[in-house]
């Protein structure tokens, strides 16, 4: 357990070298190769934007206030609705 704690923390330190060298150059104006994202989705692997089979399947959303309480909401009306239990938007 030690051992996979400790690569965890050189893995994450190497990352941040990494990056701090990559900052370093961009702020010298060296040129530098950029890591880039390929454009190619067989790339992506896992349930990205794949919709649940079932219902029993569908994310919950569990809120204190039960005014706010609905059988279902569409993706869309999500952030709006997070937004408004947050205070941040209006009802």
């Amino acid at each position: 357990m030690l051992e996979a704690v400790h690569a965890e923390v050189s893995d994450d330190l190497l990352g941040e070298a990494a990056g701090a060298r990559a900052l370093a150059r961009q702020r010298l104006g060296c040129r530098y190769a950029l890591d880039v994202v390929p454009l190619d989705p067989s790339v992506v692997r896992g349930t990205h934007g794949r919709l649940p089979d079932t219902w029993d399947d569908s994310p919950v959303l569990v809120c204190s206030d039960p005014s706010f309480g609905r059988d279902s909401i569409a993706t869309t009306e999500a952030k709006g609705l997070l937004l408004q239990l947050s205070g941040l938007a209006k009802r």
